[in-house]
């Protein structure tokens, strides 16, 4: 995202698009990643059943306090020409 001059923490205003690298496959791959392997990772490392059960709860935060919004943010700053709306149709939001 620095590559693109566009900020990588949330809330910050966003002036392109990015559809490229990582961008190409999921339209969150940093909440993908936290939730696919950092949090199962870590509940190997320290041996805590209590990380794998905590993994819905942690979805649901992601989904609601993060990626809801951004991608109502999103949505609206680049509706002119359907540039989200193509990407939304060629990217999942996940994997």
């Amino acid at each position: 995202m620095a590559t693109y001059g566009q900020p990588h923490e949330p809330g910050k205003p966003t002036t392109a698009l990015i559809t490229t690298g990582p961008f190409h496959y999921s339209r969150n791959p940093t909440y993908t990643a936290i939730i696919l392997f950092l949090q199962p990772g870590l509940a190997l490392v320290f041996g805590s059943s209590w990380l794998v059960i905590l993994l819905p709860i942690s979805y649901g935060m992601f989904w609601y306090v993060m990626v809801k919004p951004e991608e109502e943010y999103l949505q609206e700053k680049f509706r002119v020409g359907g540039e989200w709306r193509k990407y939304c149709e060629h990217t999942r939001r996940w994997l």
